[in-house]
């Protein structure tokens, strides 16, 4: 960008100073240089002068660009920072929730395993009784005849 602006403003200083000072309107007459070089100059300068507002310009879209991008950065960490936050919640509900299930699936089952000692100690009791029942229907029996 520089060179284009360095390379356009030679072009016209160098066309400024091989001009004749006959297609100068503000020219004094035919032997008058003096105001050809200070055109010049003041042209150059004026060049100058907008490369640095170019490039300030450029500079400050380029901060703005930076800065958004900053920006956008720390929003979406802190949106990250808030599903990890989230996520890690759950988790140790999640934990807890199966710890529980475990125990009360450990109990369940010891409950379980209880009820069918009950219920074969029942069983065999009512083995027993049936027995009993059967003996005292003979000794019924025998003491009846």
């Amino acid at each position: 960008m520089a060179i284009c602006h360095s390379a356009v403003t030679s072009g016209i200083a160098a066309t400024l100073t091989s001009a004749p000072i006959r297609s100068w309107p503000f020219g004094r007459g035919s032997g008058d240089f003096k105001g050809v070089p200070l055109l010049a100059e003041a042209l150059g300068k004026v060049a100058w002068l907008d490369l640095e507002v170019l490039l300030e310009t450029y500079a400050e879209v380029e901060k703005a660009r930076r800065e958004s991008a900053q920006r956008q950065i720390k929003h979406f960490q802190h949106r990250i920072q808030s599903v990890a936050k989230t996520v890690g919640s759950c988790a140790t509900s999640v934990e807890q929730n199966a710890k529980t299930l475990s125990w009360s699936v450990h109990q369940t089952s010891q409950k379980a395993t209880d009820a069918r000692d009950a219920s074969v100690e029942a069983s065999e009791n009512v083995r027993s009784v049936v027995g009993a029942a059967e003996h005292l229907s003979a000794t019924i029996g025998e003491v009846a005849q």
